[in-house]
């Protein structure tokens, strides 16, 4: 029978798919990791949103949700590397898909979901946002002379 080994407060970026047939990610920050021992002694670590999914959470379906390598399922995955800049077009265009964001509103709000994680930004990740400071810059500059 499985059992909770441990529950943990540790803030961290999670991904999601909005849609069954979307082939775009989206992120969140999870609050709480779980770490979750199945009956053959094999561990998992499950990301919850909040303390309310700590109570409510279905262990058998856990081990399965977090056992599906192509993390299809209806589930927050913990995103266990360096945030690309494929990886942060992905998110703005789950946003966009998922809530009917409007670009920029979404892009505003990964940004914002990234900084908040505290996740780390891969080398192109970081070029790409730097790339856009400086279009942003110079836009900004041209519209105040």
């Amino acid at each position: 029978m499985a059992r909770i080994i441990n529950v943990i407060h540790k803030p961290h970026l999670a991904t999601f798919i909005a849609y069954d047939d979307s082939k775009y990610r989206c992120c969140a920050i999870c609050e709480y990791q779980a770490v979750i021992e199945d009956d053959r002694g094999k561990l998992y670590v499950v990301s919850l949103l909040s303390e309310d999914d700590i109570n409510e959470l279905n262990l058998e379906k856990a081990i399965e949700r977090e056992s599906d390598i192509t993390q299809k399922g209806d589930w927050f995955y913990r995103f266990g590397r360096g945030v690309n800049k494929e990886d942060i077009d992905s998110f703005v265009n789950g946003e966009v898909e998922s809530a009917g964001d409007k670009p920029i509103g979404a892009f505003c709000d990964v940004l914002a979901t990234l900084r908040n994680s505290h996740c780390f930004i891969t080398t192109d990740g970081m070029d790409a946002l730097r790339k856009l400071k400086r279009e942003l810059d110079k836009t900004i500059k041209s519209q105040e002379q």
